[in-house]
């Protein structure tokens, strides 16, 4: 039904902007993706702001090091991800996130070691496995959904509708070859736990 409703004002809007519909529908496209969401706009909005002070933040430290770590907020708690050199610089990164305002919780995933051209592209290639898996799947409300691969273990934050939705995204993910691990960090709808 959200899918339809985003689907219908988009090409509503197409049709009646013409020239103008690439930019207005940029703006409306991007409103009407994080409507459609369980956690809603203003929080989506929020969660999409405390990401980018938290990148700026880890890609202004000195050398350099923490501008590829990834980063996922979900309702203010954020996730941590990817792979650094040392645990001080993992240590490091922790620090920068909690003093964001607006962080509710950090939960610091980061890898220690090497990380190469080739890693980037065998993790982007799960990553985009895994995202096409949840498209495809009909009993998966697939918007409500982050992933990030650092050396071939998925990372997964999101809002699942029910038990059996979550489920269903582990196994999707987990049926992936390559995924060496699988990670949740998925909050079911209507419950205050996080699994």
């Amino acid at each position: 039904m959200r899918l339809n409703l985003l689907n219908a004002v988009l090409i509503t809007s197409a049709t009646l902007l013409g020239g103008c519909a690439p930019v207005i529908i940029g703006a409306a496209g991007t409103a009407a993706y994080m409507g459609v969401q369980e956690r809603g706009i203003a929080t989506a909005a929020e969660d999409t702001k405390l990401k980018a002070v938290i990148k700026t933040n880890l890609a202004n430290e000195k050398g350099g090091y923490l501008a590829k770590v990834g980063v996922m907020v979900l309702e203010g708690d954020v996730l941590l991800v990817g792979v650094v050199p040392t645990d001080k610089e993992k240590a490091r990164a922790e620090e920068i996130t909690r003093q964001v305002k607006g962080v509710k919780g950090v939960y610091n995933e980061l890898l220690k070691g090497t990380y190469g051209i080739g890693d980037y592209t065998k993790d982007a290639w799960l990553t985009s496995k895994v995202r096409a898996g949840l498209i495809e799947a009909k009993d998966v409300y697939s918007i409500n959904y982050m992933l990030e691969t650092a050396l071939k273990q998925v990372y997964i934050m999101g809002i699942a509708q029910n038990e059996q939705e979550r489920y269903r995204v582990l196994q999707i993910a987990r049926s992936q070859e390559g995924a060496l691990g699988v990670y949740d960090f998925i909050k079911v709808l209507g419950t205050d736990t996080e699994k």
